[in-house]
């Protein structure tokens, strides 16, 4: 089985020493004067640990809401990150020997089409919102070419002239994006069928594509999705989705130019990128291309496809914008897509079309029931969206009156095609839905388990809503053989936990990580898992869990269809998504500070066995700070009953833990310092 959302498998070994996460490489990244935050956590430039791997941190500065990508180098033996940056992409865009804003490539979606952002091509709609003024008043031209000047980073009407906001950078802050890099094309995907064969085989178009230049794409909440040249931080490309002018107040395009600006996000979510078979053109022919896939997280209802096979012709002249721009889809298209929290997955159907997947989102304005949406990446290309050219899997959970959404979906190919076969999903009612795509006729497609009536896998706990990506995995504990198709034999890991508005920092529900075994039986709920609980009597840092045995194998009512851990402290829960490694599945917690002008308080790096929950077989944190892991970091708690056991956690005071991330035998979490005398955020050593 492979999983197309997460690549998982290898050797993975991780270590934490609590006060040195939260010290470390501080001096670098440290200014007492800013609020320097890192929500959306690091990425890297390669996939093992080499000596030309780079680490890329997204940052966010509250004092004035600018922004950061910042390069650093790795060593190739130890996976320590330099302490100075390679380079910054905000001195870079700042810096008008480098790039000024009349030589800035910025595209952005016109009426059918993809069109330069200048005064001059885009529509009558968007001028309305660049002359809307802070007083909700009508501007004239002149202003509302001033204000996409300034969009475009010039300088000379901040605070003077038109009075516009002042700006310490022309990159605005990134929040919840994470830079994505894409160089020569490493997807994988097979030269045999049902992918394309004979000359158009993929590794045809990757031997073309050897010495492609690496680009890094990241959302920013200047209202933008950026493209950084990888060796030197400068932008070669811009793109502003259309559904974001507007002219109502505080939102569009024109509220960034107010001087009483109030943060709100604009392109925050993660972009997705994948190689595909498609016409990018609505006049073009299939061909191999790379693609990228936006969506705007909390910044809006929409998602858009960009064509960034070739970044050397990146511009705004002659049918550039065109060709890069393939489309857009946004809740004009369809009611029923709400705020775009779900990061898409781009992947091959069973019936051979291309397609991206994603969940509804939040808030929408159509039934207000979670679904997932199934868009044809090539229906879009001629500029608009009819019946057939996507599909939505409806599980009818939610109303107009409390509306419910589909978060991220991982999708996953069970029998090796390469195509994807099984989508899982949870929502904010705590539903972990399970979606059979396996058939090749669309309308085939639905959801897995009904057989009285639609129903999700599992359900949990009452406030316990799912906003994470699950893993997926195999059972290690049951041969396929001993579920016989159509039933795929995996667990699926997930978190519950809700930290998505301002009053989500006052919650204190208890949440938890369960892990729910996919395979005959649905409408699963707590009661027929078995719970792990953390032990007494260990250091108040560190959390020891049980190590209960899971009878997957028994018949009858004595079978039990997974795990789960309650985690303990008040306001606990799991927001970013976690990875596997070897036989454990790793992720961080989050316990938010009740005071929404601070990034929160504290959380945990976890590590737990994943067929069962339980603490891991061997120490996997430097639990004593020596510089290695050994049986030294093993622990017995004070009345002797468990001893020489491995934490599964270890807690870091003061900061915000961004969702981990492995590289080699590393994992790097990105921090938000929250001590008020040491303000700061950085990326931290591995652990």
């Amino acid at each position: 089985m492979q999983d197309t959302a997460n690549n998982g498998g290898g050797l993975f070994f991780t270590a934490a020493n609590s006060q040195a996460l939260a010290k470390a490489f501080e001096a670098a990244i440290k200014d007492v004067n800013k609020q320097v935050g890192v929500a959306a956590g690091v990425s890297f430039n390669t996939n093992s640990l080499t000596s030309s791997s780079v680490l890329y941190l997204t940052q966010f500065n509250s004092a004035d809401w600018s922004g950061d990508l910042v390069a650093y180098d790795l060593d190739d033996i130890t996976g320590d990150i330099n302490s100075t940056p390679i380079w910054n992409a905000a001195d870079e865009l700042d810096d008008d020997t480098v790039i000024t804003p009349t030589t800035r490539s910025i595209l952005t979606f016109g009426a059918t089409y993809g069109v330069p952002f200048r005064w001059t091509d885009i529509t009558s709609a968007q001028k309305n919102d660049l002359k809307t003024s802070p007083s909700g008043g009508v501007d004239t031209d002149t202003v509302g070419q001033a204000r996409l000047d300034f969009l475009r980073g010039d300088r000379g009407n901040e605070g003077i002239g038109e009075s516009f906001r002042i700006r310490s950078s022309r990159l605005g802050d990134v929040v919840h994006s994470s830079a994505v890099y894409v160089g020569k094309p490493e997807i994988g995907w097979p030269d045999i069928a049902p992918f394309p064969t004979g000359s158009d085989v993929y590794s045809n178009f990757v031997s073309t594509q050897e010495s492609r230049t690496g680009i890094l794409y990241v959302g920013a909440n200047d209202g933008m999705l950026h493209g950084f040249r990888a060796d030197t931080g400068k932008e070669v490309l811009a793109y502003i989705p259309s559904n974001l002018f507007s002219t109502a107040s505080g939102q569009g395009l024109h509220y960034l130019t107010d001087p009483l600006y109030n943060h709100r996000y604009y392109v925050d979510l993660t972009p997705s990128i994948s190689d595909v078979y498609v016409k990018t053109t609505a006049a073009g022919t299939e061909h191999w291309a790379t693609i990228l896939v936006g969506s705007e997280g909390g910044g809006g209802r929409g998602l858009f496809a960009l064509d960034i096979t070739d970044p050397s012709s990146f511009s705004e002249t002659a049918s550039t914008p065109a060709n890069t721009v393939m489309w857009e889809f946004t809740s004009a298209d369809d009611v029923d897509l709400g705020h775009t929290f779900s990061r898409p997955t781009i992947v091959l159907m069973n019936d051979g079309q291309w397609a991206v997947i994603f969940g509804n989102g939040y808030n929408d304005s159509g039934s207000g029931t979670a679904q997932l949406f199934i868009v044809f990446i090539e229906k879009g290309v001629d500029g608009t969206w009819s019946v057939g050219d996507y599909k939505k899997l409806d599980t009818g959970a939610g109303d107009t009156t409390d509306r419910n959404g589909l978060s991220t979906p991982a999708v996953v190919d069970i029998d090796g095609n390469g195509t994807a076969d099984r989508a899982y999903a949870g929502d904010l009612e705590g539903n972990m839905w399970a979606f059979d795509l396996s058939s090749s006729t669309a309308s085939d497609w639905e959801i897995a388990h009904k057989t009285a009536a639609i129903r999700p896998l599992f359900t949990a706990e009452n406030n316990q809503a799912i906003t994470t990506l699950p893993l997926i995995v195999k059972n290690p504990e049951v041969s396929d053989s001993a579920t016989p198709n159509p039933f795929p034999n995996v667990l699926v890991l997930f978190g519950t936990g809700q930290y998505l508005v301002n009053n989500d920092t006052t919650t204190t529900d208890t949440q938890s990580f369960y892990g729910v075994w996919d395979q005959r039986k649905d409408g699963l709920d707590r009661t027929d898992l078995v719970e792990q609980t953390f032990e007494a009597g260990f250091p108040a840092n560190a959390r020891v869990l049980t190590d209960n045995s899971i009878p997957y194998n028994e018949t009858g009512n004595y079978r039990r269809y997974g795990w789960y851990i309650d985690l303990p402290d008040s306001g606990e829960r799991i927001a970013t998504k976690g990875f596997v490694r070897g036989d454990k599945v790793y992720f961080n917690t989050l316990i938010p500070s009740t005071d929404v002008c601070s990034f929160g308080s504290s959380g945990y790096l976890m590590v737990v066995n994943y067929a069962n929950g339980g603490r891991p077989d061997t120490a996997t944190f430097d639990f004593d700070g020596d510089g290695d892991i050994d049986d030294d970091d093993l622990l017995s708690n004070s009345g002797g009953t468990v001893t020489d056991a491995p934490p599964s956690g270890v807690k870091v005071e003061h900061a915000v833990l961004t969702a981990p991330v492995n590289l080699g035998n590393k994992r790097y979490t990105g921090v938000s310092l929250t001590d008020d005398s040491n303000s700061g955020g950085g990326p931290r050593h591995p652990r």
